[in-house]
């Protein structure tokens, strides 16, 4: 008690935490707490835990065969695997646009890889919503401490309040987020964004 309450020091697995009322998802940071300045915030990233099982990156084997049928061409398929690599090797940072998955029909594999996607970077860590509602409200704040957000059977119109939202959340590191029953606030967000329609919206 002596070290955690009285001594002055710097380490802090010996100090009780003061939480300044924050959280927010940081996965360069180990731990629960993002420390700053005698405080910290709630980390909300943890580590998935199929990442502690050594395997040979370089293999796709039946996720390959699946991507090929996804993806009709070569290219697109090189531009989503590099969006995906990116983002799970630079946790911590955030892409400056994400992969729209559209097809004309149902059942053509665009949710299966969602989800796919989602494991790897941790189902605690990611959200599912149907369109953006959630994502656009006023009360985000959950939706935007995640790592990934995708949004399924998105239908955007041109020049909506949604669209122009969405653009924000996209391409700024910093946002301005609410939670009920508290005031809004700037957060450092690091969300990576997916998403799919079968509706196709030649205005993006």
């Amino acid at each position: 008690y002596k070290t955690a309450i009285d001594a002055k020091h710097t380490d802090a697995d010996q100090s009780i935490p003061v939480w300044n009322g924050s959280s927010r998802c940081d996965p360069s940071t180990a731990g629960s707490f993002i420390w700053s300045r005698g405080t910290v915030s709630v980390n909300t990233w943890t580590r998935p835990d199929f990442r502690a099982v050594v395997s040979n990156p370089e293999r796709l084997d039946v996720v390959g065969s699946f991507l090929d049928t996804i993806f009709v061409r070569d290219a697109e398929k090189a531009m989503f695997l590099d969006w995906l690599s990116w983002s799970l090797q630079n946790e911590g940072d955030k892409p400056m646009w994400a992969p729209f998955l559209y097809s004309e029909t149902k059942g053509s594999g665009k949710s299966t890889l969602c989800q796919l996607v989602a494991k790897l970077f941790g189902l605690q860590n990611s959200v599912t919503q149907n369109n953006v509602e959630k994502l656009t409200s006023r009360f985000n704040m959950t939706v935007l401490t995640s790592k990934l957000v995708i949004s399924e059977e998105i239908n955007l119109k041109p020049d909506s309040t949604q669209s122009n939202a969405l653009k924000t959340f996209i391409t700024e590191t910093q946002t301005l987020s609410e939670r009920k029953g508290a005031e809004a606030e700037k957060i450092d967000q690091c969300c990576c964004f997916l998403f799919t329609s079968n509706h196709l919206p030649l205005w993006i």
